[in-house]
Order: C-alpha cells, then sequence, then structure tokens
C-alpha cells in the first residue's frame, strides 16, 4: 500500500507545474510564451494555408514528461520565427517536426 501513497505523490509533484490551463489548452510541463499562445494548428492541405507564407520547419526535442510537451515546444519555436500557424509533420517518432506558416 504505501508504493501506491510513494507513486500517487510523485505523480501530484510532477504535476505540480503542469500547464492545464484551458488558455493553453494543454497537459504539459512546458510553459507557452505569448507568441506561443497565437499559434494555431492547422491539418495540411487546409484550404486557409493558401493565403500564407511558409517559413520553414521547427523541431522539438524529448524528453517529453507530459502528452503536450512537444507540442507546446514546437508552438513556442513557430512563435520564434514570426509564425502563427503550424501544421504537424512527425509527433511519432523523435524530434517532432511542424511546419511553421505566418498567416494574415
Amino acid at each position: 500500500m504505501s508504493w501506491k501513497v510513494g507513486v500517487a505523490g510523485a505523480v501530484a509533484l510532477l504535476c505540480a507545474g503542469c500547464n492545464t490551463s484551458s488558455q493553453d489548452g494543454g497537459l504539459s510541463v512546458v510553459k507557452l510564451t505569448d507568441g506561443g499562445r497565437q499559434v494555431v494548428e492547422l491539418k495540411a492541405g487546409d484550404g486557409q494555408l493558401a493565403a500564407c507564407r511558409k517559413l520553414g520547419e521547427v523541431k522539438a526535442y524529448p524528453p517529453y514528461v507530459l502528452p503536450d510537451d512537444g507540442r507546446f515546444n514546437l508552438r513556442n519555436a513557430v512563435a520564434q520565427q514570426g509564425g502563427n500557424v503550424m501544421v504537424v509533420t512527425n509527433y511519432f517518432i523523435a524530434p517532432a517536426t511542424a511546419d511553421a506558416y505566418r498567416c494574415g
């Protein structure tokens, strides 16, 4: 029984720093920058991309502690390049990658 309390305590401690606000829309220890919060994710082939300028590829390297860590890192990287839209191109094999776009 005591090992269960230890595991529960470790998870609670780990998630004490989690970013779980609905504003950021995910579970992550990575904090979104102000610019990262402005980045929207679209799917490849979305018609809205026709009016956008592709800025290049961004990458997010592990470790990923919680499910949205890689995605939040990608959003921050897109914002650093001056983008406001990303299309995730790989999220299954590290590093996670996305194409950064500037729209509007």
